[in-house]
Order: structure tokens, then C-alpha cells, then sequence
């Protein structure tokens, strides 16, 4: 049984900005660039519905993302075996800010987009969740497989 993402006006495909709406009285999973490593374990324990922080400038411009995948690497390194690949690893072990944890590469939606093909980009990169963002690039939500989920029961 194949379920579809389906408007409430039952015209046209489901737009982000619609699944967005009934969560925006969520806090974002934002830190700055310089954010040092207490806060952002801090900022990860609070937002329990994510796995991941949006790293933005001082404008909330999306610079990159710190999954808790990386988090727990960078905090458990020593624990972490030698088949680790070398290049970058001194920096990361080193890095005590977002800036230096950060993965520059994200995926991210804008509201206008259609839920499905988000959702195509979401299971294609293995990613639970991802920042919704305005033109100027600036985070101003963020969609879970658990928001998406939801539409469809």
C-alpha cells in the first residue's frame, strides 16, 4: 500500500512550507560558527529531535551541520580504531569549535519545494533530517522523517 502526500485543499503536491507550518513554534537545532564544544553537546542533548545541529553565520546563514555521529567520533576518538582514514582526522580531533566540526556539505530544502522529491533527496543521502532555508540562505525551519511520516497517518 503505497500512501501519498496529499494537500489539505487536495490540489496539487504537498509543499514543504505546508509540513513546516505545524512545526514552527519548534526550536531549531542551531549553533554558531565559534561555539565551543561544552555548548554543543549542550545545544545536541536539547534537541533530542534531531541528531544533527545547523551550524549559521551571525545572519543564521547555513554554513554546515554537526551530525551526533561526529560529535561522539570528536568526543571518543581515542576509542575509535586505527582503520580511521588519516586525512583531516588531526582536525577534527583537535577542533574545539563548530567551525572545526562542522561538515560543510548538507542537504537542505526551501518551502516551495515538493515534500516528495525532498524526501526522494533525504532517503537517496541517508539523511533523518534536514534545515529548511530562506533565499538568503538563512536556516528558518528544519523537516524530520518523523514530520513526514506523520503526513501520511
Amino acid at each position: 500500500m503505497s500512501r501519498q502526500f496529499k494537500r489539505e485543499s487536495g490540489k496539487g503536491p504537498m509543499l514543504v512550507r505546508e509540513v513546516a507550518q505545524k512545526h514552527r513554534e519548534r526550536r531549531l537545532p542551531l549553533v554558531s560558527l565559534d561555539e565551543d564544544l561544552g555548548r554543543i553537546i549542550q545545544e545536541m542533548e536539547y534537541h533530542r529531535h534531531s541528531r544533527r545541529l545547523y551550524v549559521v553565520d551571525g545572519e543564521n546563514r547555513l554554513q554546515g551541520c554537526i551530525t551526533q555521529k561526529a560529535l561522539v567520533g570528536h568526543v571518543f576518538h581515542h576509542h575509535k580504531s586505527d582503520s580511521i582514514h588519516a586525512r583531516g582526522v588531526l582536525e577534527i580531533i583537535t577542533g574545539e569549535s563548530a567551525r572545526d566540526l562542522m561538515a560543510r556539505e548538507t542537504i537542505h530544502a526551501s518551502l516551495d519545494e515538493e515534500v516528495e522529491l525532498v524526501l526522494g533527496r533525504m532517503l537517496e543521502k541517508g539523511v533523518e533530517e534536514i534545515p529548511i532555508l530562506d533565499e538568503s540562505g538563512a536556516v528558518i525551519a528544519d523537516l524530520t522523517m518523523i514530520d513526514l511520516m506523520k503526513e501520511l497517518f
